[in-house]
């Protein structure tokens, strides 16, 4: 399946019936930073902590809290 925040809310969206439509800007907010973090030759030049700043740490962070809190609000109405 892969690593896509996107791809995982569509899949279970698709699978469970649930609107994840309004995290879609999270999801692929989050999906830009997947791979550019993570290595250092997955930019054009210069190395991850050289590209990245407090703003956009603080965006991704803000995105990931949004679906984690669906995550959780989701496992919640499940009883787990």
């Amino acid at each position: 399946m892969g690593r896509s925040v996107r791809e995982l809310l569509e899949r279970f969206a698709s699978l469970s019936g649930q609107d994840a439509s309004f995290l879609m800007n999270s999801a692929r907010e989050l999906d830009r930073h997947h791979i550019p973090s993570r290595y250092p030759n997955a930019l054009p030049s210069g190395t991850p902590h050289e590209a990245y700043d407090e703003p956009t740490a603080r965006r991704a962070i803000a995105c990931a809290e949004e679906v984690l809190a669906f995550a959780r609000q989701f496992l919640r109405g499940l009883g787990l």
